[in-house]
């Protein structure tokens, strides 16, 4: 398989992470920059990484950090939230441009990837040429039907968690991995808000959002209790303004798969890049 080209890049104050890069061989014009769910390792991405190669787009991907690649992890001493994630996307864009000074940039959002790519797109519209949010959806419980109740309870308790530990033990209680306070905390206030206002950011993410013309793709996966159809229209809507956003729901027998779920479809992409390049073409 396919190794990527890695390229470190410090994002300052010690921290530092690697931009894993599968270049295709072909004479293509865009990338494919994907954002991991939460907990999830860049590396998960590494198959699809290939396929996108093989199939007509240079794709890169790279850890969230505190997770993967990143030489920190989260504790009571090292907390960050949805404020640094935004800026470290801002750093890692600029560096791929600088690789791919003519490319197309396509953010693939897969879960919190999705709402990452959401609100940098809206607040910096001029470093991503369109969005695709794979399993992405805002965490307001009331999107979520009859499981919003635990949903609702989740963002209750979540931030009391993180606070006691330091950080939130999601490797431990099946939900994401070792993960940040402040995350876990700007995570729960959309849960019970529907809004995102990450904390010590003072820009309208909300407002950006709903005056933002940006291509935005939602793919729903077939009953995906972690990202159900009415959550994702949640996320999407808020680019109320947009000409140029869709949502389609993939099933299990358009992934090649008896029953695909909210991760197993990255090992399956074929289908999701044919998707993903025929929205572009109606794009150009």
């Amino acid at each position: 398989m396919q190794e990527p080209l890695e390229h470190i890049i410090d994002f300052g104050k010690g921290v530092k992470n690697t931009l894993q890069i599968y270049r295709s061989v072909e004479n293509v014009d865009t990338v494919i920059f994907c954002w991991p769910a939460l907990g999830v390792r860049a590396s998960y991405y590494q198959s699809m990484g290939v396929e996108m190669a093989r199939n007509g787009f240079h794709f890169a991907t790279m850890d969230w950090r505190g997770n993967g690649t990143s030489n920190i992890r989260p504790s009571y001493d090292v907390d960050f939230g949805y404020k640094e994630l935004i800026e470290d996307a801002v750093i890692s864009l600029n560096e791929l441009r600088k690789k791919f000074p003519d490319s197309r940039i396509v953010v693939l959002g897969h879960s919190l990837g999705g709402q990452i790519g959401a609100l940098t797109m809206a607040r910096y519209p001029k470093m991503i040429d369109a969005l695709v949010a794979i399993a992405s959806c805002t965490v307001y419980y009331r999107g979520f039907g009859k499981g919003g109740t635990k949903v609702k309870w989740a963002a209750r308790i979540i931030p009391t968690i993180a606070t006691i530990f330091g950080h939130f033990p999601g490797n431990i209680l099946k939900f994401g991995g070792r993960e940040a306070q402040q995350l876990m905390k700007d995570w729960a206030h959309n849960g019970l808000t529907n809004r995102y206002e990450p904390k010590g950011d003072d820009f309208d993410y909300e407002t950006a959002m709903k005056e933002s013309l940006k291509p935005f793709l939602a793919l729903s996966l077939e009953g995906d209790d972690m990202a159900p159809f009415d959550a994702v229209e949640n996320l999407m809507g808020k680019y109320e303004s947009s000409l140029q956003k869709e949502h389609r729901v993939v099933t299990s027998e358009n992934v090649g798969i008896e029953k695909v779920n909210h991760f197993n479809w990255v090992k399956h992409p074929m289908f999701l890049i044919q998707t993903i390049k025929q929205w572009l073409g109606t794009l150009e």
